[in-house]
């Protein structure tokens, strides 16, 4: 399995007025670039940091004032950045030295750290918190299914589904509670799904 991240262009909007009835408020846009790279920006926090990748295929990080660092890789040559913490720390997935899997890593502003599978071969991370905590999905051993993950000091906790094949994860709070969805039964139907002690059905709004 291999994802590829579409070679966008994103603008960071801050807002510059606060929103009142009859009143959308003011906008500022502030474009980035970098020579030789067009970020395609994926996750923020509250001090206007982005993480993405771009047509380089070389993760990235934004900051204000300070401009656009990359971010390595895991031996490899690409690297893509879905997720950043308040405090900085940044999740995504690189490819490794010579096999070329894609491994879910962790940015704490040094080196990315492998953070390994749940015994397939390729993960991905998406949410990470200020602890370092990070959710994304993993292959299961013999590559033939996905499921959410929770890392977290060192180990790599696989959240199981709702009783399909199936599941991942996309955010996760300072808690640890991670929220992604899961297949049902016989992989009829996917649904919101929370993960704290176990995986949480959050139903639907009618549909299936």
């Amino acid at each position: 399995m291999r994802h590829r991240i579409p070679e966008l262009v994103f603008c960071l909007l801050s807002l510059a007025a606060p929103l009142h009835a009859q009143n959308w408020g003011r906008y500022g846009v502030t474009i980035i670039k970098a020579p030789g790279f067009q970020p395609g920006f994926l996750g923020v926090n509250h001090s206007g940091q982005l993480a993405g990748s771009g047509s380089s295929g070389m993760g990235s990080v934004f900051s204000p004032g300070a401009g656009t660092s990359p971010l390595g890789t895991l031996g490899g040559s690409v690297t893509a950045a879905f997720g950043i913490s308040d405090s900085g720390n940044v999740t995504g997935n690189s490819t490794t030295a010579g096999d070329g899997q894609y491994h879910a890593f962790l940015s704490r502003g040094g080196p990315l750290q492998d953070l390994g599978t749940v015994g397939g071969s390729n993960s991905f991370g998406y949410g990470v918190n200020d602890a370092g905590a990070v959710a994304g999905f993993s292959e299961t051993t013999g590559d033939i299914y996905q499921h959410a993950f929770r890392w977290s000091a060192g180990s790599m906790q696989d959240l199981g589904t709702l009783g399909g094949d199936f599941s991942y994860a996309y955010a996760i709070n300072g808690s640890g509670q991670v929220a992604g969805f899961a297949y049902t039964p016989g992989n009829a139907a996917f649904h919101a799904t929370r993960w704290n002690a176990g995986a949480q059905d959050l139903g639907t709004l009618g549909g299936s």
